[in-house]
């Protein structure tokens, strides 16, 4: 088996990246996860600047990364849990309650009627790993903050590697759409040619998935920084996520930050900074987006500039087809002329997609699939108990920290409704995003005596 130029960097780059993050904090570790995921599909980032033909390049998108990058993920998996492990007490080995679903998750799967598939048994194993990683990684958090061993120093650097991240993300994005790179593409029934970005990723959900979770990141840490400084680098990251988002076009993604940034400003606690300045940069970001997408359109016409002006009018009808589809679900008549005009078929097929057939998308129902009741009660129970903890948490002591452990929740939550938790990286994301907040729940309620067992 040949390794290519690229896989080698690929290698050597994690591998530089896993050494320095060697006896680093959990910080640390979760950025080694996450920008080893970043660059997961870096093969196919490369075929666009060697001039490769359009079809290698969706032929390498749809046929995934090769064997040699799929171990790379798997052994920088490994290599996190056992750092986040390794050289601690008892108090950071695996805890009873994801061990348990894990095992729930297993021998759901094992008790099938049919014998599992391939594909079902990695599907499964990723919904373990997911569970064993933010167990580990809630451990290694909570022991940071009860020690306060955690830098503000290293969380600014963090800030500011993510929003470089995040700005190379969307300047791929702006490239691809805009030099006719963009695999991802549909006809819609006006006929008009919907091009979508992918960025770093396989596809532009991830794309859009990626730039929606960081945007949350960088609005938790606006509410708790002072500087001006951070004001920018963060407030900038925010705009960013909405760029992405709108090149990505991940309508339901878009529509789920918002109400999590709207939300979340709601619940916050009396005396917060300015509560929705989060949600507000992110529509600013899609609006400008827009308006310059369609002025370009007026001015130009042609090429690039109606790709982008299409994208603008995706946008402008998402609220309408929203209203469509909740009023369809309501049981209300979606059939005539003036029906059809508010609900496209498009929208019926990302819809439906997600829900129905072999191939939906939802994670819920893939747990179904491959593990039975059995691997849905496992997931249904873990979601239960982390939103049960986020409210004792947020009910206990309304901070700033415990409002979007609470959403973020949630947020998760509605991923596993919308995407499926078990394509590589999602569910390591999950995993990146629930951790610190079970680690806040177990110190804030168990060290408090509210509730001493309230961690993973």
């Amino acid at each position: 088996m040949m390794i290519h130029t690229t896989e080698w960097l690929m290698i050597a780059g994690t591998g530089a990246l896993a050494a320095y993050c060697w006896r680093k904090d959990a910080t640390w570790i979760a950025f080694l996860l996450l920008a080893s995921s970043a660059i997961y599909f870096l093969p196919s980032v490369v075929m666009m600047f060697d001039g490769s033909p359009m079809d290698n390049i969706t032929a390498l998108r749809q046929s995934g990364s090769s064997h040699i990058i799929k171990a790379l993920a798997v052994v920088t998996v490994a290599a996190s849990l056992l750092l986040l492990t390794g050289g601690a007490s008892r108090a950071a080995m695996p805890r009873p309650i994801p061990t348990a679903l894990s095992f729930m998750l297993l021998i759901g799967m094992f008790t099938l009627d049919t014998a599992p598939d391939s594909q079902g048994v990695i599907n499964t194993l990723s919904l373990v790993g997911m569970l064993l990683l933010i167990g580990a990684g809630a451990n290694a958090l909570g022991r940071e903050v009860m020690t306060r061993t955690r830098s503000e120093n290293s969380a600014r650097f963090l800030a500011a590697a993510l929003s470089l991240l995040l700005l190379i993300s969307v300047g791929l994005a702006l490239y691809e759409i805009s030099s006719g790179m963009a695999w991802a593409s549909f006809y819609t029934v006006d006929e008009l040619m919907v091009v979508r970005a992918s960025s770093l990723f396989f596809n532009p959900n991830l794309f859009g998935l990626f730039c929606t979770m960081l945007a949350i990141y960088f609005g938790f840490r606006w509410h708790k920084a002072s500087g001006v400084q951070q004001n920018f680098v963060l407030l900038s990251g925010i705009f960013l996520a909405g760029l992405g988002i709108y090149l990505a076009s991940s309508r339901s993604l878009g529509c789920l930050l918002l109400l999590f940034l709207v939300v979340t400003g709601l619940l916050l606690p009396t005396g917060t900074r300015s509560r929705f300045t989060p949600a507000l940069v992110y529509l600013l970001a899609l609006l400008l987006a827009a308006t310059l997408s369609i002025a370009w359109w007026n001015l130009d016409g042609q090429g690039s500039a109606k790709h982008f002006w299409v994208l603008a009018m995706r946008l402008v009808d998402s609220p309408i087809q929203i209203l469509a589809v909740a009023l369809r679900e309501l049981g209300f008549s979606m059939d005539g002329d003036f029906a059809n005009m508010m609900l496209k078929p498009e929208t019926v097929i990302a819809v439906e997609g997600r829900f129905l057939g072999e191939e939906r998308d939802s994670g819920l129902l893939t747990a179904y699939d491959d593990s039975g009741w059995l691997g849905v009660c496992a997931l249904v129970v873990f979601w239960l108990y982390a939103l049960w903890l986020g409210v004792h948490a947020y009910l206990h002591q309304r901070t700033v920290e415990t409002t979007y452990a609470l959403a973020t929740a949630g947020f998760c939550l509605a991923i596993g409704a919308l995407m499926r938790y078990q394509v590589y990286p999602v569910w390591v994301w999950v995993a990146l995003m629930l951790s610190p907040c079970f680690a806040l729940w177990r110190v804030r309620l168990g060290s408090s005596g509210v509730l001493r067992w309230a961690y993973p």
